[in-house]
């Protein structure tokens, strides 16, 4: 499988770990999508409290991993857009399978249609992505609302 970069433990001071030695030291935008990513925990954390717990792993990692990728997408530069790529690439490619960070993609899915990859950041704002990561979430309080609202079409 992939190697892990990062990990994110919530507790009563959560932290963040970054695994440097897994992976290339000279590939910064594959440390700055982990970071990204496991923050976005954090943030999940934090916000949605005691229910963090409860959400399922699937809604967990997709918010996460598409927080990742579009800061990469955000920041814009060749090696951030490349390692952007190739992870919506994994997720279209796994989507529907056991991997949790596949569902990640359902972000891409809205209005009944799914948009394709851009490296255009403001695109993800036109198209309703982000609209929908923000609803979704908001709705963290509630989990399986959020879980419900992610795979929303």
């Amino acid at each position: 499988g992939e190697k892990i970069l990062g990990a994110f433990f919530a507790s009563n001071k959560p932290y963040i770990e970054i695994y440097y030695r897994n992976a290339d030291p000279h590939d910064a935008a594959s440390f700055r999508k982990c970071l990204a990513h496991e923050y976005m925990h954090y943030l999940h954390y934090v916000y949605a409290d005691k229910k963090y717990d409860d959400a399922k792993k699937e809604l967990k990692e997709a918010l996460a991993d598409f927080f990742g990728v579009l800061y990469s997408i955000h920041r814009g530069q060749k090696d951030d857009l490349k390692v952007a790529k190739a992870r919506y690439d994994s997720w279209k490619k796994n989507f529907g399978t056991y991997w949790p960070y596949a569902n990640a993609f359902y972000f891409y899915q809205v209005h009944c249609k799914a948009m394709k990859f851009s490296s255009d950041y403001k695109q993800y704002e036109d198209y309703g992505c982000i609209d929908k990561f923000i609803q979704v979430f908001r709705s963290t309080i509630y989990p399986d609302d959020a879980y419900k609202a992610m795979k929303e079409i």
